[in-house]
Protein backbone atom coordinates (compact mmCIF):
# COMPACT_ATOMS: atom_id res chain seq x y z
CA UNK A 1 0.00 0.00 0.00
CA UNK A 2 1.42 3.35 -1.06
CA UNK A 3 -0.48 6.15 0.69
CA UNK A 4 1.05 8.69 -1.69
CA UNK A 5 -1.81 7.69 -3.99
CA UNK A 6 -4.39 8.79 -1.41
CA UNK A 7 -6.41 11.77 -2.64
CA UNK A 8 -6.68 14.25 0.24
CA UNK A 9 -9.82 15.75 -1.32
CA UNK A 10 -11.72 12.54 -0.57
CA UNK A 11 -13.94 12.50 2.50
CA UNK A 12 -14.82 9.45 4.55
CA UNK A 13 -18.22 9.46 2.82
CA UNK A 14 -16.75 8.68 -0.61
CA UNK A 15 -14.42 6.15 0.95
CA UNK A 16 -17.29 4.49 2.80
CA UNK A 17 -19.37 4.29 -0.38
CA UNK A 18 -16.42 2.78 -2.23
CA UNK A 19 -15.83 0.23 0.54
CA UNK A 20 -19.50 -0.78 0.52
CA UNK A 21 -19.27 -1.49 -3.21
CA UNK A 22 -16.67 -4.12 -2.29
CA UNK A 23 -18.80 -5.53 0.54
CA UNK A 24 -17.16 -3.72 3.47
CA UNK A 25 -18.83 -1.57 6.12
CA UNK A 26 -15.75 -0.21 7.85
CA UNK A 27 -16.87 2.89 9.72
CA UNK A 28 -16.11 2.98 13.46
CA UNK A 29 -19.41 3.76 15.17
CA UNK A 30 -19.42 6.39 17.91
CA UNK A 31 -15.83 7.58 17.38
CA UNK A 32 -15.57 11.28 16.55
CA UNK A 33 -12.98 14.05 16.34
CA UNK A 34 -12.96 16.49 19.25
CA UNK A 35 -12.42 19.25 16.67
CA UNK A 36 -14.55 19.25 13.53
CA UNK A 37 -11.70 20.51 11.34
CA UNK A 38 -9.42 17.55 12.06
CA UNK A 39 -8.61 15.22 9.20
CA UNK A 40 -6.17 12.34 9.47
CA UNK A 41 -4.91 9.59 7.23
CA UNK A 42 -2.08 7.13 7.63
CA UNK A 43 -1.15 3.50 8.24
CA UNK A 44 -2.53 1.97 11.42
CA UNK A 45 -0.31 1.25 14.40
CA UNK A 46 -2.63 -0.91 16.48
CA UNK A 47 -2.73 -1.08 20.28
CA UNK A 48 -4.80 -3.69 22.12
CA UNK A 49 -5.84 -3.28 25.76
CA UNK A 50 -7.90 -5.38 28.16
CA UNK A 51 -9.28 -5.33 31.69
CA UNK A 52 -6.52 -5.45 34.31
CA UNK A 53 -7.81 -8.16 36.63
CA UNK A 54 -5.07 -7.95 39.29
CA UNK A 55 -5.09 -4.10 39.39
CA UNK A 56 -1.28 -3.87 39.29
CA UNK A 57 0.37 -0.76 37.82
CA UNK A 58 2.90 -0.96 34.99
CA UNK A 59 4.20 1.23 32.18
CA UNK A 60 1.50 0.61 29.59
CA UNK A 61 2.30 3.78 27.64
CA UNK A 62 5.85 2.84 26.66
CA UNK A 63 4.52 1.53 23.33
CA UNK A 64 4.75 5.11 22.03
CA UNK A 65 8.48 4.60 21.43
CA UNK A 66 7.68 1.89 18.86
CA UNK A 67 5.33 3.97 16.71
CA UNK A 68 6.78 4.99 13.32
CA UNK A 69 6.39 8.61 12.26
CA UNK A 70 3.39 9.47 10.07
CA UNK A 71 1.42 6.55 11.51
CA UNK A 72 -2.04 6.76 13.04
CA UNK A 73 -2.25 5.13 16.47
CA UNK A 74 -5.47 3.18 16.89
CA UNK A 75 -6.21 1.93 20.41
CA UNK A 76 -8.83 -0.64 21.31
CA UNK A 77 -9.67 0.15 24.93
CA UNK A 78 -12.85 -1.95 24.74
CA UNK A 79 -15.04 1.13 24.35
CA UNK A 80 -14.59 1.94 28.05
CA UNK A 81 -15.78 5.45 28.90
CA UNK A 82 -15.20 5.61 32.68
CA UNK A 83 -11.38 5.50 32.55
CA UNK A 84 -8.84 6.71 30.04
CA UNK A 85 -5.86 5.44 28.05
CA UNK A 86 -4.50 8.71 26.59
CA UNK A 87 -3.64 12.17 27.87
CA UNK A 88 -1.29 15.13 27.75
CA UNK A 89 2.05 13.32 28.01
CA UNK A 90 1.27 10.81 25.27
CA UNK A 91 0.04 13.68 23.11
CA UNK A 92 3.35 15.52 23.53
CA UNK A 93 5.27 12.34 22.68
CA UNK A 94 3.13 11.77 19.58
CA UNK A 95 3.67 15.32 18.35
CA UNK A 96 7.43 14.99 18.88
CA UNK A 97 7.43 11.78 16.82
CA UNK A 98 5.39 13.31 13.96
CA UNK A 99 2.52 10.87 14.46
CA UNK A 100 -0.54 11.89 12.46
CA UNK A 101 -3.21 11.28 15.07
CA UNK A 102 -4.79 8.85 17.53
CA UNK A 103 -8.05 6.93 17.30
CA UNK A 104 -9.39 5.55 20.58
CA UNK A 105 -12.14 3.02 21.18
CA UNK A 106 -12.63 4.71 24.52
CA UNK A 107 -11.87 8.13 26.00
CA UNK A 108 -8.93 10.45 26.68
CA UNK A 109 -8.22 13.09 29.34
CA UNK A 110 -6.41 16.43 29.82
CA UNK A 111 -8.86 17.74 27.24
CA UNK A 112 -8.08 21.46 27.55
CA UNK A 113 -4.33 20.91 27.20
CA UNK A 114 -4.73 18.46 24.32
CA UNK A 115 -7.07 20.93 22.66
CA UNK A 116 -4.43 23.66 22.89
CA UNK A 117 -1.80 21.34 21.39
CA UNK A 118 -4.09 20.80 18.38
CA UNK A 119 -3.23 17.11 18.08
CA UNK A 120 -5.89 15.10 16.21
CA UNK A 121 -7.75 12.68 18.49
CA UNK A 122 -10.81 10.70 17.48
CA UNK A 123 -12.54 9.02 20.40
CA UNK A 124 -15.79 8.42 22.28
CA UNK A 125 -15.22 11.54 24.37
CA UNK A 126 -13.14 12.73 27.30
CA UNK A 127 -13.14 11.83 31.00
CA UNK A 128 -10.84 12.63 33.92
CA UNK A 129 -10.26 9.19 35.52
CA UNK A 130 -6.92 7.45 34.91
CA UNK A 131 -6.77 4.01 33.37
CA UNK A 132 -3.82 2.98 35.55
CA UNK A 133 -4.60 -0.27 37.30
CA UNK A 134 -7.89 -0.60 35.40
CA UNK A 135 -6.83 -1.68 31.92
CA UNK A 136 -3.59 -3.18 30.67
CA UNK A 137 -1.66 -3.37 27.43
CA UNK A 138 -2.14 -6.67 25.59
CA UNK A 139 -0.03 -6.05 22.51
CA UNK A 140 0.91 -3.68 19.71
CA UNK A 141 0.85 -4.09 15.94
CA UNK A 142 -1.52 -7.03 16.19
CA UNK A 143 -4.97 -7.49 14.61
CA UNK A 144 -7.75 -5.77 16.57
CA UNK A 145 -11.50 -5.47 16.10
CA UNK A 146 -13.44 -2.30 16.93
CA UNK A 147 -17.22 -2.09 16.50
CA UNK A 148 -17.10 -5.21 14.33
CA UNK A 149 -14.40 -3.79 12.05
CA UNK A 150 -11.22 -5.86 11.78
CA UNK A 151 -8.09 -3.69 11.67
CA UNK A 152 -4.66 -4.98 10.72
CA UNK A 153 -1.38 -3.13 11.27
CA UNK A 154 -0.75 -1.03 8.17
CA UNK A 155 -4.39 -0.66 7.10
CA UNK A 156 -5.22 2.90 6.09
CA UNK A 157 -7.01 4.93 8.77
CA UNK A 158 -8.92 7.99 7.55
CA UNK A 159 -10.79 10.37 9.83
CA UNK A 160 -12.70 13.61 9.30
CA UNK A 161 -15.77 15.36 10.70
CA UNK A 162 -17.94 12.39 9.68
CA UNK A 163 -15.93 9.89 11.74
CA UNK A 164 -13.29 7.24 11.06
CA UNK A 165 -13.13 4.61 8.32
CA UNK A 166 -10.64 1.76 7.84
CA UNK A 167 -9.41 0.74 4.38
CA UNK A 168 -7.86 -2.76 4.25
CA UNK A 169 -4.45 -2.56 2.65
CA UNK A 170 -5.12 -5.51 0.34
CA UNK A 171 -7.87 -3.57 -1.51
CA UNK A 172 -6.41 -0.08 -1.05
CA UNK A 173 -5.80 0.57 -4.75
CA UNK A 174 -9.25 -0.61 -5.82
CA UNK A 175 -11.00 1.42 -3.11
CA UNK A 176 -9.04 4.55 -4.03
CA UNK A 177 -9.93 4.19 -7.70
CA UNK A 178 -13.62 3.74 -6.94
CA UNK A 179 -13.71 6.55 -4.37
CA UNK A 180 -12.09 8.90 -6.87
CA UNK A 181 -14.72 7.90 -9.45
CA UNK A 182 -17.51 8.60 -6.94
CA UNK A 183 -15.95 11.97 -6.09
CA UNK A 184 -15.72 13.04 -9.74
CA UNK A 185 -19.21 11.81 -10.67
CA UNK A 186 -20.82 13.52 -7.66
CA UNK A 187 -19.02 16.75 -8.55
CA UNK A 188 -20.53 16.59 -12.05
CA UNK A 189 -23.99 15.77 -10.65
CA UNK A 190 -23.83 18.82 -8.38
CA UNK A 191 -22.88 21.00 -11.34
CA UNK A 192 -25.82 19.67 -13.38
CA UNK A 193 -28.26 20.21 -10.50
CA UNK A 194 -26.95 23.74 -9.96
CA UNK A 195 -27.70 24.42 -13.63
CA UNK A 196 -31.33 23.38 -13.14
CA UNK A 197 -31.39 19.68 -14.02
CA UNK A 198 -33.42 17.35 -11.80
CA UNK A 199 -31.44 15.09 -9.49
CA UNK A 200 -33.07 12.01 -11.00
CA UNK A 201 -31.98 12.95 -14.51
CA UNK A 202 -28.49 13.98 -13.42
CA UNK A 203 -27.95 10.68 -11.65
CA UNK A 204 -29.20 8.75 -14.66
CA UNK A 205 -26.96 10.64 -17.08
CA UNK A 206 -23.93 10.02 -14.87
CA UNK A 207 -24.86 6.35 -14.25
CA UNK A 208 -24.57 7.12 -10.54
CA UNK A 209 -26.34 4.06 -9.16
CA UNK A 210 -23.86 1.77 -10.90
CA UNK A 211 -21.06 3.18 -8.75
CA UNK A 212 -22.71 1.91 -5.57
CA UNK A 213 -23.30 -1.63 -6.76
CA UNK A 214 -21.36 -4.35 -4.97
CA UNK A 215 -18.47 -5.58 -7.08
CA UNK A 216 -17.97 -9.30 -7.71
CA UNK A 217 -15.21 -10.82 -5.60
Amino acid sequence: MNIRFYNKDLSTTELSDALESFGYTNGLRGIKAYKQEFKIFGPAFTVARNINEDKTYFQAADFIEQVPEESVIIIDNLGITDSTCWGEILTICALNKNIRGTVINGVYRDASVVDALNYPIFSKGSFMVTGKGKTRLVGVNIPITIEGVKILPGDLVVGDNNGVVIIPQDIFKEVMERANSIYEVEKKIKNLVNRGMSLEKARKIMNYNQLSMTQPS
